[in-house]
């Protein structure tokens, strides 16, 4: 699959619960999807796992039937306002799986942000990071600790940076809030439920008080958002709306990227933290600094995809699945009005080709970071409509087949491509409860 730079990852994961089942969290850069084949290290056994939820971490559970009687999860420390110089300890495993730890203090408390990649991929934003005095490098996964009650302050997470002058992929690390960010996701999956987080659709970043003077912030709304830094040690920075990561086509009102945040139903913005307001509900009132104005806003917020892929399928060399939100994040307006023209509908049901093996069809006839639109005439609008196609094609190897496939600006192209299933034959992969089905389309 196109983006997945290995043939294996490695690195440390936390459980944090036990019953009903197990529940590991893990980085992305150890588990960056959910179709693998996923083990975890405990004690001296592998223990197959599967991944149930993907999003700002990967969240993994296994056979409890693996785990020691005597088994415990880690106490998390009681929930404090952490500030910039609090002591900190930070535990990581290396290679050999020796715990590594380290005293340190905490260097700045700040937004993450990673950028935008060709070809698209999971990012993090609108998440506040915990950075540290001398970290530990090269090590993804790790925990934040307490050091006067030894209970979990935080996750240490490994993230992809993106791509520097050289061309070298850059990877980094930094600590998140337990808290605000790990137990909203746990909580539920405890219960048995999916976590319902919600986003705005937006990103958001931090700015220099001097910008926002400049843009009419009042001396009052500068002086609450130094009071927020002042709560945490930090030099006081506004949030402003950078972007937007969710497409929103069709809806009208909202907010308009410069926007300056001010609120948030009636709280006060000085952090990035403060824009989990907008996980917790399907609508939020906020007051932004809009031209010069402060002015209402009311923003719909709509519920996170959890990026695991449940089904995919394999054809003519090619793999396709549905859309993921990180390949929406880049498209352009003229991308779903040429969805709507073609009378095709959700775009997160779309067919998406994902990636291409080495000389076959698909790679010789199709790009990566398209989507499929037709087969033969056939409008596809979901992977159930491309496997009803494919049925219909049979075995037919000496007959070229039409494809209309649709990029990210909207532009459409229709190629031709000759099957081979001799050496790439069609099959299905999907999720069922633990396992992985592969299934050959005849």
């Amino acid at each position: 699959m196109k983006g997945i730079r290995s043939s294996s990852y490695w690195g440390s994961g936390l459980i944090v619960s036990l019953q009903p089942r197990p529940l590991v969290v893990a980085s992305r850069v150890v588990v960056p999807l959910s179709v693998c084949d996923l083990r975890v290290t405990i004690g001296h056994l592998h223990v197959p796992a599967t991944v149930v939820y993907l999003g700002l971490v990967a969240v993994l559970t296994f056979d409890p039937r693996c785990l020691s009687p005597n088994a415990k999860v880690p106490s998390i420390s009681r929930r404090r306002e952490l500030k910039i110089g609090d002591d900190v300890e930070l535990l990581v495993q290396d290679g050999k799986h020796q715990i590594l730890q380290k005293q340190t203090k905490i260097a700045a408390i700040c937004a993450i942000r990673t950028t935008q990649g060709k070809p698209p991929r999971s990012r993090i934003s609108n998440t506040e990071g915990i950075d540290l005095v001398d970290p530990f490098e090269h090590y993804h996964g790790g925990v934040l600790r307490d050091p006067l009650d030894r209970g979990i302050l935080g996750i240490w997470l490994g993230f992809g940076e993106g791509w520097d002058d050289d061309g070298k992929y850059c990877w980094g690390n930094i600590g998140v809030n337990f808290h605000d960010y790990i137990l909203p996701i746990i909580d539920p999956l405890k219960r048995g439920v999916d976590p319902e987080l919600r986003t705005s659709g937006y990103e958001f970043l931090e700015m220099d008080m001097a910008n926002a003077t400049d843009l009419g912030l009042r001396p009052e709304r500068a002086a609450e958002i130094d009071k927020i830094g002042a709560n945490f040690g930090a030099v006081s920075r506004p949030i402003m709306v950078a972007g937007t990561l969710v497409p929103r086509v069709g809806q009208t009102g909202g907010l308009v990227v410069g926007d300056v945040l001010l609120e948030i139903n009636g709280k006060s913005v000085g952090r990035i933290r403060d824009v989990t307001e907008f996980q917790k509900h399907e609508e939020v009132e906020v007051v932004v600094l809009r031209d010069g104005q402060e002015i209402n806003v009311k923003v719909a917020c709509q519920i996170c995809q959890d990026e695991r892929i449940s089904r995919l399928v394999s054809w003519c060399g090619g793999t396709f699945h549905e859309t993921r939100v990180a390949s929406l994040e880049e498209a352009t307006l003229e991308f779903f009005n040429t969805l709507k023209r073609e009378g095709l509908g959700d775009p997160f049901t779309k067919v998406y080709v994902s990636g291409c093996l080495a000389g076959s069809p698909a790679d010789e006839n199709l790009w990566l970071d398209t989507w499929l639109l037709e087969v033969d005439g056939n409008k596809i609008d979901s992977l159930d409509d491309l496997l009803r196609v494919l049925l219909t094609l049979g075995n037919k190897e000496d007959e070229y087949v039409r494809l209309k496939i649709l990029e990210l600006k909207g532009r459409t192209r229709v190629v031709s491509m000759k099957p081979c299933r001799t050496f790439f034959p069609t099959w299905s992969l999907e999720e069922k409860g633990d396992q992985w089905i592969c299934t050959e389309i005849a």
